[in-house]
């Protein structure tokens, strides 16, 4: 037997509450390895910082098109009438916030490995903000007529 399929408010409040906790949990990381970097505390090794500042960048420049393609493939998958399934949005949204939280984590191991803030930092923070500009609404949820040009 299947588990019962939440209403659109439920899911709504599910992703909110993912979404929530993924961008707490970034934020709290980040404050550690700050703290961790401005400390002196870890002794990283700034040799490493060229090469990890160019992979957190590419993560990020490869995470956010991917993440939102692979979120409207989602959706369009799970297209039920004039809005996309409750089950759909959960997953298409969870993969966007998944990806753009592993590539504010890379930055931010980028940050702790080279013990230097910048330009680290500047990932993290752009997949954070991209995070929060991306609150879930549930609009894809609401019925709306098909936009065809």
């Amino acid at each position: 037997m299947s588990p019962p399929t939440p209403t659109p408010q439920q899911a709504l409040t599910i992703v909110r509450i993912i979404w929530g906790a993924l961008l707490f949990g970034q934020l709290v990381v980040a404050g550690i390895f700050i703290y961790l970097t401005l400390d002196g505390g870890f002794a990283g090794s700034p040799d490493l910082h060229p090469l990890l500042g160019y992979v957190a960048v590419a993560v990020l420049v490869v995470a956010v098109p991917v993440a939102h393609i692979a979120r409207q493939q989602t959706y369009k998958a799970n297209w039920r009438g004039d809005a996309v399934s409750v089950n759909g949005y959960i997953t298409g949204t969870i993969i966007y916030l998944g990806a753009l939280e592993g590539a504010a984590i890379v930055g931010l191991i980028a940050v702790l490995v080279t013990g230097r803030l910048a330009p680290g930092l500047i990932v993290p923070a752009v997949a954070i903000i991209l995070q929060i500009v991306n609150f879930p609404t549930g609009k894809p949820l609401q019925p709306a007529p098909p936009r065809i040009p």
